[in-house]
């Protein structure tokens, strides 16, 4: 996996099972009881966890009635990834 700077462990989860479900070059729509249950982070932490991911312009969001819809951001297209 490709590491992040300044990221903790819980961005890092939902990060590769984001990588795992997103198709490449497109969005998903998911609401945040899915991926704390796939991925086993409690609630309030997955919200921390998204807010700082999209901030960093790691993944990409809107929401949409009860789900959001994400997009990760193109290694190419983001300072704070590296190889």
């Amino acid at each position: 996996m490709i590491g992040l700077l300044g990221v903790n462990y819980s961005d890092r989860v939902i990060l590769g099972y984001l990588r795992e479900v997103l198709p490449a070059d497109a969005e998903l729509m998911i609401g945040n009881a899915e991926i704390s249950s796939a991925t086993g982070v409690p609630d309030a932490t997955l919200r921390r966890a998204l807010s700082r991911l999209q901030r960093a312009g790691v993944i990409q969001r809107h929401r949409t009635y009860d789900r959001y819809t994400y997009r990760l951001i193109n290694d190419s297209e983001h300072r704070s990834i590296r190889r």
